[in-house]
């Protein structure tokens, strides 16, 4: 499960299928050069993509930011968060 947590960063959350354990891993919130970066994209017409994956994953927008469907790190115009 992919999640956004309340201070801006992801959470990823892993189930073991054999047993139930479970196990989340908390990904830090975006830079301010991270969210450059996407919004600059985003105004030249090219579809955003997240920087911190090393192949292209394409941002979603949900409500007023754009987050990352694999890590859950939500990008918002720099200036407004």
């Amino acid at each position: 499960r992919i999640g956004t947590t309340e201070n801006g960063g992801g959470e990823i959350w892993f189930e073991c299928l054999s047993c139930a354990q479970r196990r989340m891993f908390e990904m830090a919130p975006a830079t301010m050069e991270e969210r450059q970066q996407v919004f600059a994209a985003l105004e030249s017409g090219q579809e955003p993509t997240c920087p911190r994956h090393t192949k292209q994953v394409q941002l979603r927008r949900r409500g007023r930011e754009l987050v990352c469907p694999e890590c859950g790190v939500p990008f918002q115009e720099p200036g407004t968060g």
